[in-house]
């Protein structure tokens, strides 16, 4: 949370907004047109979600904040302290150390 100004809530008022727009646009048009572009609009709305979460994690990193992040595999999930004192680097939207990757997106602030 910023302040006051919590940035998931912006982002959720944004998705909903967005989907009483193509809500209200669907009674001009076809039951199938409506799906469609609803799948469309959420698709967007979820990418730019989970880049704009990588956005300010790797902004975070360069700030010198420690991040927990979360890699999840088949039956197990690991989690990892990141900074750039535990030797992780930024590989594009991933945090990397050695050969592990893990996206940015799945990190929080300790």
């Amino acid at each position: 949370m910023n302040g006051y100004i919590d940035i998931n809530m912006i982002k959720a008022s944004v998705l909903l907004f967005l989907a009483l727009a193509l809500y209200k646009m669907s009674f001009n048009s076809s039951r199938t047109n409506f799906l469609v572009k609803t799948m469309v609009v959420i698709m967007i709305a979820v990418n730019i979600y989970l880049y704009s979460d990588a956005l300010e994690n790797t902004q975070r990193f360069k700030d010198n904040k420690l991040l927990i992040c979360t890699n999840h595999s088949i039956g197990s999930k690991h989690i990892y302290l990141v900074s750039k004192n535990e030797g992780w680097e930024i590989y594009d939207s991933y945090f990397k150390k050695d050969s592990l990757l893990i996206e940015a997106y799945k990190c929080k602030e300790k």
